[in-house]
C-alpha cells in the first residue's frame, strides 16, 4: 500500500494489483465518447447532474473471492470487501452495472459514474429527480450507500 495526495491535498490510499491483473479477465463494456454523450444532449434544457460518490466500492467481492485483494499495511493486513479501483476488472464491470441500473430512466446520458439528466424547466427537472427517477433508482440499488471498503484480517 502506498499513500499519495489527492487533487485536494486529502491522502489517497493506493493498492498494486498489477499481480493479480496478471491473471484476471477484463470485462470489456463499450460507452459512447464523452465527446458523443456531450453531442447526444438537445440544446436550450435545464441539465442537473450526478456523481456517484465511491462508485467502485458499490460493487461487493464474493467472500470466496476476498483473500485475493489482500494488502499490507504497517498496521496489519486487510483486504477488499467491494471492488477497489485499480483492479482490471473493475471499471468496466462496474460501469456496465450503472448502466443497467438507470437504463430505464429517460432524457439522460450517462459516462461511468457521472449522470446528466435534461428537461425543460427546473420544475421538470426536481420533479424528475424526486418523483420516481434517479435518486430513487439509485437509491434502491445501494449504489451510494456503502461506506466500508476494506476489513482488518486478524
Amino acid at each position: 500500500m502506498v499513500v499519495c495526495a489527492k487533487k485536494n491535498g486529502k491522502p489517497r490510499r493506493t493498492v498494486d494489483f498489477q499481480p493479480l491483473n496478471v491473471h484476471a479477465t477484463r470485462e470489456t463494456h463499450h460507452t459512447p465518447s464523452p465527446f458523443h454523450q456531450a453531442r447526444s444532449v438537445p440544446n436550450g434544457k435545464r441539465k442537473p447532474v450526478f456523481d456517484a460518490w465511491n462508485s467502485y466500492h458499490s460493487v461487493p467481492i464474493p467472500e470466496e473471492d476476498r483473500h485475493l485483494t489482500t494488502f499490507i499495511t504497517p498496521w496489519g493486513r486487510y483486504r477488499y470487501k467491494t471492488a477497489p479501483q485499480g483492479y482490471i476488472a473493475s471499471g468496466d464491470a462496474y460501469t456496465r452495472r450503472y448502466d443497467e441500473i438507470v437504463a430505464d430512466i429517460p432524457n439522460k446520458t450517462k459516462c461511468v459514474d457521472d449522470v446528466l439528466l435534461w428537461a425543460d424547466s427546473i420544475e421538470e427537472s426536481f420533479f424528475k429527480l424526486y418523483n420516481g427517477s434517479i435518486f430513487v433508482v439509485v437509491m434502491a440499488s445501494l449504489l451510494i450507500l456503502r461506506s466500508s471498503y476494506s476489513v482488518k484480517i486478524l
